[in-house]
């Protein structure tokens, strides 16, 4: 019901040209909701996702698929994701964003290539007369998929001949080759030969003496550890069945003629013999499946041929412990995925030292205990979206480890991450934070984009050292104690969900931000406070990177808060009301700013404000301030509501009367109010007026400046309008 409200509420946004107040999310939407894939080199592609609006504040989303043994979606950022065919198959891509749970789907088919055919015998015997039918089917792969139309041909006719059906029929004593052929889409012939021989009628040998033909339905095989395979085998003539003798490599282990079990991970080999004609099956194990007592000795062949496969792990036990280990522990040179849909914690130890573990899904895991993936230097990825206890050095050693989401961990070790060089992104359910450092155990990585967001507290030297941190998310951070982020020399990105900051009692009451206390890095280049209503004197003064800054409930921006940020370009600040002195005196780049709730102006707030173009003060009456644009130039103001003007809101200091005779302001006055409306003119013999050039009033108030005796008046044209605007000659 919730999702329908939604879509609602956005559709009629949609119609009456509005969008939601918050930008919430309505839907998501895929480039491509068809793909065809084939397997191998070029058996990729790459979806695209919008999340709708695409002004929504929520856009994170997760991928899925439905069977990542037919195809395998690896995220690869901005709302992109890589989906590569592994197998023959039909599977679905999802994408589902966070926000609303709204999901869109693409429908994957992927084709194995036709590689190479087969005939179901490949050498025959018949007496003069005698038929048989011969049927050609495809090798590897997706085996049920229909065949190209197939061309048969006999190499000798007066010995046996082939007809378009692959019926062949005995002619004449002697031997030849029937050949069936197709073309694939590549353009490629495809041969398959069986090798005839005809015996002359009433010969002494009979066709039920001679084997001529022993085969496996298929080529080959993937299994799991553990599995029982009974796979199909074909005599001819039937009755030499009897004689059949299997026989396996190491990995496999034969019972009867019917049982075959698996043992190990890798390539093995299943040989069918009669009377010396064989067949072989291949049978690629790529994975396991629990109980974990069958990994205990399952362990791959040391070969060339097993390096290239991708196995699969799959453990169906609850508790996953350390008797893994050492099974495991020789499989540093083969890669493989972990999955344990079932397990809820993780013992000591249990994959430690297991280089060849590539990825982990733990879909119900809780608890990981001390160590138990220290030395898995092939780990790069692991999902646990449950996990709320780590213990010590969970991931130490993990190299090549580059993300991670635990949005549930509350309870950490010590150095769970030490040496986790490679790791760019990780999120954290940790509520406090006393010393980031603790959880590297002094070795870091080289940059890092940490987001915890349900810390409420930043303790003093938090993040004290951490000069690798590039970015930091602390949403529901409510209070930030001194010196929270000394030395983040790479600190690029902040956000930080604080209302007031209270510092020791020492320092008094503080109700702002400050860059004193904080010790707010100048590396910094974008900032979020979603909660802060007030930026404190200084906050962020000579912060000369900083060029974004998201203000969203701001009321008051204090005495020199920007001053001297010359790389800010960007400010949202729509609920301002108050800006003190100086409050973005110096901010070169400034283009754009929503001043339409400003009710005071202090001085020289925009005073070398070089870029700025316009701005609307719709709320401002009273235009008081001296300096408050000195040094700007090519700015409209407009000023809808004024009642009181002084000039000094415009003029340029002794100090910058260079500016005045470079710089210029048009200005838009209001209509006469209707209450008193006067221009007032102070410290005439000390202040200079920047170079208007122009300066529109209304024809009711040209007494009233013509009335002005100051000659230092500087402005170039100034013009009378009346009640519909009109100049007035």
């Amino acid at each position: 019901m919730k999702k329908l409200l939604t879509i609602l509420i956005g559709t009629l946004l949609m119609i009456f040209g509005c969008k939601p107040e918050n930008d919430f999310v309505i839907g998501v939407q895929l480039d491509q909701t068809q793909l065809r894939l084939s397997v191998g080199e070029t058996g990729t592609a790459v979806l695209t996702a919008t999340v709708l609006p695409e002004t929504a504040a929520g856009r994170d989303i997760s991928w899925q698929t439905t069977d990542d043994a037919i195809v395998f979606v690896t995220p690869t950022g901005n709302n992109t994701a890589e989906v590569r065919a592994v197998g023959a198959g039909t599977a679905a891509v999802s994408v589902t964003t966070q926000e609303g749970g709204f999901t869109a789907v693409c429908a994957v088919t992927v084709e194995a290539p036709l590689s190479a055919i087969r005939l179901n015998i490949d050498r025959l015997y018949l007496p003069e007369g005698k038929s048989q039918v011969l049927t050609v089917s495809r090798v590897g792969n997706n085996p049920e998929e229909p065949l190209p139309d197939v061309r048969w041909r006999s190499g000798n006719e007066a010995v046996a001949v082939v007809n378009d059906d692959g019926t062949v029929t005995a002619s004449n004593e002697g031997e030849t080759q029937i050949e069936a052929s197709v073309v694939t889409r590549e353009g490629e012939t495809l041969t398959a030969v069986c090798h005839v021989t005809v015996t002359a009628t009433g010969a002494t040998e009979t066709p039920g003496d001679l084997v001529y033909a022993v085969m496996f339905d298929s080529d080959a095989v993937d299994a799991a550890v553990g599995d029982r395979l009974s796979p199909k085998i074909t005599v001819y003539p039937p009755e030499a069945a009897e004689r059949l003798i299997l026989t396996a490599d190491e990995g496999l282990t034969v019972y009867g003629v019917g049982n075959v079990t698996v043992d190990r991970l890798g390539v093995s080999r299943l040989t069918a013999a009669v009377d010396g004609i064989t067949d072989t099956l291949t049978v690629t194990a790529v994975s396991f499946e629990g109980p974990e007592f069958r990994a205990v000795t399952a362990l791959p062949l040391p070969t060339e041929e097993n390096k290239a496969l991708s196995y699969r792990l799959t453990l169906t036990d609850t508790a996953l412990s350390g008797r893994l280990k050492a099974a495991l522990a020789s499989t540093d040179v083969f890669p493989f995925d972990l999955t344990a849909p079932n397990a809820e914690s993780v013992a000591d130890e249990a994959f430690a030292g297991v280089a060849g573990l590539k990825s982990v899904r733990l879909e119900k895991a809780v608890t990981a205990g001390s160590s138990a993936f220290a030395g898995c230097t092939g780990l790069t990825s692991i999902e646990a979206p449950l996990l709320a206890q780590a213990g010590e050095a969970l991931f130490q050693g993990c190299s090549a480890l580059t993300a991670v989401r635990f949005p549930e961990l509350a309870v950490t070790g010590t150095a769970i991450f030490g040496g986790c060089t490679a790791l760019r992104e990780t999120e954290l359910g940790v509520s406090a934070v006393s010393s980031f450092l603790d959880l590297f155990g002094g070795s870091f990585p080289e940059a890092l984009y940490v987001k915890l967001p349900k810390v409420t507290s930043v303790e003093s030297n938090a993040f004290a050292g951490c000069d690798w941190i590039t970015g930091l998310e602390l949403p529901a951070a409510e209070t930030v104690k001194e010196l929270a982020f000394s030395g983040c020399s790479s600190l690029e990105k902040l956000l930080l969900g604080v209302k007031r900051i209270y510092f020791e009692e020492s320092y008094g009451r503080i109700e702002y931000f400050s860059n004193y206390f904080a010790d707010i890095p100048a590396s910094l280049t974008e900032l979020s406070f979603p909660r802060l209503e007030r930026v404190g004197v200084n906050g962020f003064a000579w912060n000369r990177r900083l060029r974004k800054i998201d203000l969203p409930e701001v009321k008051e921006i204090s005495y020199n808060a920007f001053s001297e940020c010359v790389s800010l370009t960007d400010v949202n600040c729509p609920k301002v009301e108050i800006l003190n002195e100086e409050a973005f005196k110096g901010c070169h780049m400034l283009r754009d700013i929503d001043c339409s709730r400003v009710t005071s102006v202090g001085s020289r707030a925009f005073e070398d404000c070089y870029d700025l173009k316009h701005l609307l003060f719709s709320s401002l009456q009273e235009l008081q301030g001296d300096y408050a644009f000195s040094g700007c130039k090519n700015l409209l103001l407009e000023f809808p509501g004024a009642t009181l003007i002084d000039f000094r809101f415009f003029s340029a200091s002794n100090d910058n009367d260079f500016y005045s005779k470079n710089f210029s302001l048009t200005i838009r006055l209001p209509e006469p109010a209707q209450g008193a409306f006067y221009i007032a003119v102070t410290d005439q013999s000390k202040e200079y007026l920047l170079n208007f050039n122009t300066l529109y009033l209304h024809e009711s108030q040209e007494k009233g400046v013509k009335d002005l005796t100051w000659q230092q008046r500087t402005w170039k044209q100034i013009f009378f309008v009346d009640d519909n605007g009109n100049v007035v000659p």
